[in-house]
C-alpha cells in the first residue's frame, strides 16, 4: 500500500511536469490542434490516406457508426461495462480490503474516482503532442519503417508516451518516472498473479484434493504462477497484432469481452433479491462463453494494414467491441434473470446484509439490551473491584452493536460502517 501510494504521487507529479513541458514545447493548445493535423509521416504510400490523422481527432464523442470509438458504445462500456473493474476486479478489491475500515476504503475509492478525471490531461494530450513532435516514429505506417522504430510492423503508437518522457524530461526525472512506471506495472502483475494463484489453489485444487497439505498447496501455487508467466510471454505476439497494434484498444476490447458480464452480475446481485446461485453461475458462464468466442474470432482475424483490402467477417467489421460489450450486458442479464426465476429463491433470513434492500443488519437497541441483560444474568457476578471505566466500555459496546440502527441518518450509516473483516464475517450465511 505504501509503495502504490508513493508511485501514485511520483507519477502524478511527473505527469503534470511532462504536460507543462510538452505544451510549452508545442506552443499551446491552439498550436497543438494545428500541428497535430499536419503530423504526417514522411515514409508512406502517396496514393492513399494512410498516416493522416483522423478528422475527428479532437472530438471525444465520435460518430456512432464510423467512429473508431463510437459514442453510444463508449458511454455504455465506460459506465455499466466497467462497473466490474471498480467493484469486482481483484487488483482494486485487494486495495480496498487493505483499508483500516469502511470509511477509509470509501475515501480511497472516491479519491481514485477523481484521479480518473486526469488521464485526458496526463495521457491523451501528451500522446497527441508526441505524434505532432515525432510523426515519423509515433505515426509510422510503413511496416519496414515501423519495424525499425519499435519492432512492430503494425504500428508504433504505443511508444508515444515513453518517447515524450525520454526526449523532453531531464535525465534524473526521466529515469525516476520510467522506474516508477515499470514498478507500477510489476505491482499490478504481482497482484494479478498472486490472486490467480490463490483462486486456483484454494478454490479449484482443494476441491480436487480435499486433504492436500499446506506444503502441497504452496508448491501448486508457485507452479501455477510459473504457468501464468509462460502464458503471458507466449501471448505477447497476439497483443502486438490485435486491434491494429494499439495496446489501449486491445485492453478495452478484452475487458469488454470477459469483464462486462461480471458487471451485469454484480449489479443484479446488489439490486435484485430474487437472483439465485444457479442463475448467477450459469449466467456468467453463458456471458463468458460468448465473450471468449468473440475474442477468438478477433485474434484469428486481425485488422489489415492500412491500404490493404478488408477481409474480416461482418461480426468484427460491423459490430464494434464497445457495442459487443453492451450486447454482453443484455445477454448475461437475461440469462441470469431467466435461470433465477426457474430456480428456488433464497429466504429472507439468507438475504440479510446481502443486497441493497436487505443491507440493514442487526436488531433494535431494545433487543440488544435484552440479550445483554440475559447474558449477564447467566454469568457469575463480578467482583466489586470493577471500576466505572469497564461499565463505560460496556455501554460503548452496546452502542456499537446498534451501529446499524435506523435512527441514524443514511449518510452516517455509510460513513461509520464496521470493520471490513467484521462486515465480511457477518455477511456470511450461518
Amino acid at each position: 500500500m505504501y509503495t502504490d501510494t508513493f508511485q501514485t504521487v511520483v507519477m502524478t507529479l511527473g505527469s503534470f511536469a511532462l504536460v507543462g513541458i510538452s505544451f510549452y514545447k508545442i506552443g499551446g493548445y491552439n498550436n497543438l490542434k494545428e500541428k497535430y493535423m499536419d503530423a504526417i509521416p514522411s515514409i508512406r504510400n502517396p496514393n492513399s490516406t494512410c498516416g493522416f490523422p483522423r478528422s475527428d481527432a479532437f472530438n471525444i464523442f465520435r460518430d456512432a457508426v464510423t467512429g473508431d470509438n463510437p459514442w453510444p458504445g463508449l458511454l455504455l462500456q465506460s459506465s455499466v461495462g466497467c462497473l466490474w473493474y471498480w467493484c469486482c476486479d481483484q487488483v482494486i478489491v485487494q486495495r480496498s480490503l487493505g483499508a483500516k475500515n469502511l470509511t477509509h476504503a470509501k475515501g480511497g475509492s472516491i479519491l481514485a474516482g477523481y484521479l480518473k478525471l486526469l488521464p485526458l490531461f496526463m495521457m491523451i494530450f501528451p500522446g497527441m503532442i508526441s505524434r505532432a513532435l515525432y510523426p515519423d516514429e509515433v505515426a509510422c505506417v510503413d511496416p519496414e519503417e515501423c519495424r525499425k522504430v519499435c519492432d512492430n510492423p503494425v504500428g508504433c503508437s504505443n511508444i508515444a508516451y515513453p518517447k515524450l518522457v525520454l526526449e523532453l524530461l531531464p535525465y534524473g526525472a526521466r529515469g525516476l518516472l520510467m522506474a516508477v512506471m515499470l514498478s507500477a506495472i510489476m505491482s499490478s502483475l504481482t497482484s494479478i498473479f498472486n490472486s490467480s494463484s490463490t483462486i486456483f489453489t484454494m478454490d479449484l485444487w482443494r476441491r480436487m484434493r480435499p486433504h492436500a497439505h499446506e506444503r502441497e498447496l504452496l508448491i501448486v501455487g508457485r507452479i501455477f504462477i510459473l504457468f501464468l508467466c509462460a502464458v503471458s510471454i507466449l501471448w505477447i505476439p497476439l497483443v502486438r497484432s490485435s486491434q491494429g497494434g494499439q495496446l489501449f484498444n486491445y485492453i478495452q476490447a478484452v475487458q469488454g469481452y470477459l469483464g462486462t458480464p461480471i458487471g451485469a452480475l454484480f449489479l443484479l446481485a446488489v439490486v435484485w433479491k430474487r437472483m439465485t446461485e444457479q442463475g448467477a453461475f450459469w449466467g456468467i458462464a453463458i456471458g463468458h462463453t460468448c465473450g471468449i468466442i468473440r475474442m477468438g474470432i478477433d485474434l484469428a482475424y486481425p485488422a489489415p494494414d492500412c491500404g490493404e483490402p478488408e477481409t474480416r467477417p461482418g461480426v468484427l467489421l460491423n459490430v464494434h467491441y464497445t457495442y459487443f460489450g453492451a450486447l454482453m450486458i443484455c445477454v448475461t442479464s437475461i440469462a441470469i434473470i431467466v435461470i433465477s426465476l426457474l430456480t428456488t429463491p433464497r429466504t429472507e433470513e439468507e438475504l440479510k446484509g446481502v443486497t441493497w434492500f436487505t443491507r440493514i443488519r442487526g436488531d433494535s437497541l431494545e433487543d440488544n439490551l435484552e440479550m445483554k441483560n440475559s447474558k449477564d444474568n447467566r454469568e457469575e457476578p463480578q467482583s466489586e473491584g470493577v471500576n466505572n471505566d469497564a461499565e463505560k466500555q460496556k455501554d460503548e459496546s452496546i452502542e456499537v452493536m446498534d451501529d446499524t440502527s435506523d435512527d441514524r441518518p443514511t449518510w452516517r450509516r455509510w460513513l461509520h460502517g464496521p470493520d471490513l473483516w467484521d462486515a465480511f464475517k457477518e455477511s456470511q450465511p450461518r
